[in-house]
């Protein structure tokens, strides 16, 4: 798949992997932490994922407590990157 222009939307759900010591993050944490509205942040993650800017995996722990699966966010290399090589340039040029 071609590499997409990158949007502020999507910078600012990667924010967020740059910032946390966690190895996954859920949409829901990214949300929160990105500021973004629900419908766009999970949009944003199904994006990333299929750009390969993010893995993803299920989490079926919670099942048993009575929660539904989540699913869980990992940044790839490439995603990092990006994501880098983007607030570079916007840096640069302000």
């Amino acid at each position: 798949m071609s590499a997409a222009r990158p949007t502020i939307e999507m910078l600012r759900a990667m924010l967020p992997f740059l910032m946390s010591t966690a190895a996954m993050l859920s949409g829901y944490d990214v949300m929160k932490r990105s500021g973004l509205s629900k419908q766009t942040s999970y949009n944003v993650m199904h994006r990333l994922t299929r750009q390969r800017w993010l893995d993803s995996k299920i989490e079926r722990s919670n099942l048993r407590m009575g929660y539904p699966p989540r699913v869980l966010y990992t940044p790839t290399p490439e995603g990092i990157a990006r994501t880098r090589a983007v607030l570079s340039l916007l840096k640069a040029s302000t």
